[in-house]
């Protein structure tokens, strides 16, 4: 055992991805306090959050996500001074669905319900379809995720943070309903208070370090193509989500990124490609976007998103164990929603214990 034993931290942070960084990134910014940021891997953001298809959402249609994502929209174009450049790629969004459901989410400030021509002429590839409307978000975009995850980590480690890759979670010891201390593979730490921010793992986490049984919070595995055609695609495009036919696209590179929507439910780990989404993707691809032609795939890769059964987050403590936090299942909210969700799961450990707060949603 290292000579860690019995150092003191008053919060210990679970994970370095986007939730966890953003957490600490928050915390620091109270004087005084103790934070130590575990993560398993010798990089952070390998997982979910190195693995998005980096998209700002700022309208979703539920009322808490949208708190959360206005909030943190706001923070990614506009990022508080020191906090370091976030290139952000304002290309504004379509997203196509029904007309009744384009009339409801248009409504919303920041959306416009607009005729799917209006899409069409802006986005080429899209053809004209019955009963579809676009519903058109200007403050949507694309940001490069490693620099806001590096920003959240620099500015945690500015004010003290002390972050420690390479070292894993083991226990956490409970009594009488209260953190008291972690184990790790390198050492122990006292702590009043653990943050699960563990993405893919933050079931496990709390089942296997706490005996938290949450048999709900379960990872699906989605995948993303980075397709190359004969035409480059202008990076000027709106990125377009058809939620009638569970599929998006954005420019990439001269080409363009698509997702077919895949939502397999999968077990925590290093989340692999499944040769049988590949499979699918020149029909689908012929299906919905026959403009593109003759392409070819340049890339791919796949990443979990993990949320609660019931589709909402999980965020700030526990009911039941007094010191435990929660800052999980963003079920692939987390570009957008991490600077609202550091902000608000710090404030809940600064004040104590509040009721648990759940925000209810579709996932990115």
């Amino acid at each position: 055992m290292s000579s860690r034993i019995n150092t003191r931290f008053d919060v210990v942070i679970v994970g370095a991805g986007l939730a966890g960084a953003s957490v600490a990134y928050f915390l620091s910014k109270q004087k005084n306090l103790s934070v130590l940021v575990l993560e398993k891997e010798l990089e952070p953001g390998r997982h979910s959050s190195g693995r998005s298809a980096s998209l700002i959402r700022s309208v979703c249609g539920h009322p808490e996500v949208d708190s959360l994502a206005a909030e943190g929209t706001d923070f990614l174009l506009t990022p508080p001074p020191g906090f370091g450049e976030l290139p952000v790629r304002p290309t504004g969004s379509y997203f196509l669905m029904n007309p009744s459901e384009a009339k409801r989410l248009g409504s919303l400030p920041g959306a416009e319900d607009v005729d799917l021509s209006r899409a069409c002429r802006e986005v080429p590839l899209l053809q004209a379809t019955e009963n579809t409307r676009a519903v058109f978000t200007a403050r949507d975009g694309v940001l490069e995720v490693s620099c806001l995850l590096e920003g959240f980590l620099r500015g945690a480690r500015r004010n003290g943070v002390v972050l420690r890759t390479g070292e894993e979670l083991q226990s956490v010891e409970i009594h009488r309903s209260r953190v008291c201390s972690v184990r790790t593979s390198l050492g122990i730490y006292s702590t009043g208070a653990v943050v699960d921010a563990a993405g893919a793992w933050a079931g496990d986490v709390a089942d296997q370090a706490a005996g938290l049984a949450v048999p709900s919070l379960l990872p699906a595995r989605r995948h993303l193509f980075v397709l190359q055609a004969k035409d480059p695609i202008p990076e000027t495009w709106p990125y377009v989500w058809d939620l009638d036919r569970n599929y998006y696209f954005r420019p990439e590179g001269g080409g363009l990124l698509v997702c077919l929507g895949d939502n397999d439910p999968d077990s925590p780990r290093d989340c692999p490609r499944d040769p049988a989404v590949k499979g699918r993707l020149s029909q689908r691809v012929q299906q919905h976007l026959p403009g593109l032609g003759d392409f070819r795939v340049v890339e791919w890769w796949a990443g979990h998103r993990t949320k609660d059964a019931s589709g909402k987050f999980l965020l700030g403590p526990d009911r039941d164990i007094d010191g435990w936090f929660w800052a999980a299942g963003l079920g692939g909210h987390g570009v957008t929603c991490s600077p609202a969700v550091g902000r608000r799961v710090a404030e809940a450990i600064v004040r104590g214990a509040l009721p648990r707060e759940r925000a209810s949603g579709t996932s990115a």
